[in-house]
């Protein structure tokens, strides 16, 4: 039982990562049909985003919630799967 936890947990945490270093095909420097021989620089505009409120105290607080659920989790887990001696 422990060693299915365990294999399991590791496919969750690797498959992500693993999926996430993955480059479609599409993208370059692999796919070169799009490349042309003359192009024109390109126009760059500076767009500024003014924000007037630094306030994070909600991510905070969320972060803080999702947190505290995964160690209340952790525990639960804990708890449940440790060996129960039995009394005869």
């Amino acid at each position: 039982m422990k060693r299915l936890v365990a294999t399991c947990i590791l496919a969750l945490l690797l498959v992500p990562a693993a999926a996430s270093a993955m480059r479609p095909i599409e993208d370059p420097p692999f796919n070169y049909s799009h490349v042309h021989a003359a192009t024109t620089p390109p126009v760059v505009r500076e767009v500024r985003t003014v924000t007037k409120s630094a306030d994070n105290t909600l991510p905070i607080a969320l972060a803080s919630v999702a947190l505290g659920l995964t160690i209340a989790g952790f525990g639960y887990l804990a708890l449940r799967t440790r060996p129960v001696p039995r009394s005869s």
